[in-house]
């Protein structure tokens, strides 16, 4: 509906940068992650969840996670996986994180695996910066 909460997360997962919804899954990712019901469907997520982007943790737990290039003596190493800084308020008042490109007047309100996201400006229609 159209007072549906919309939240912005840091920019979109590409060229192994940016964020994704985990647990990751063929027909869909996070809350959308439809969970294998017959022992060819496991193998097929098994398959898709051993590809980057990895998740960490409990495959049942809806998170945002976000990906980095390794820089350093770790670029060797390509990129790394980690859940994404939890949208706090600062001393501006707004929040943001260290993963989120823009800063926001309220969090997500939509529950704890959005604590990375902040709640969309009123009247935008588009998150700020890269934000998705």
């Amino acid at each position: 509906t159209a007072d549906a909460a919309v939240c912005c997360c840091p920019p979109k997962y590409r060229e192994k940068q940016g964020s994704f919804l985990c647990p990751r899954r063929p027909q869909g990712d996070g809350p959308l992650a439809i969970e294998p019901k017959t022992l060819k469907e496991r193998l097929e997520v098994e398959r898709y969840e051993s590809t980057y982007p990895l998740c960490h943790g409990d495959d049942h737990k809806d998170v945002v996670m976000c990906s980095k290039r390794a820089s350093g003596s770790f670029s060797a190493h390509g990129a790394y996986t980690y859940p994404c800084a939890e949208a706090t308020l600062g001393e501006d008042g707004l929040y943001g994180s260290d993963d989120l490109a823009g800063r926001y007047e309220d969090s997500c309100p939509i529950g704890d695996a959005f604590i990375a996201c902040a709640m969309m400006p009123t009247g935008e229609e588009n998150c700020l910066v890269a934000d998705h």
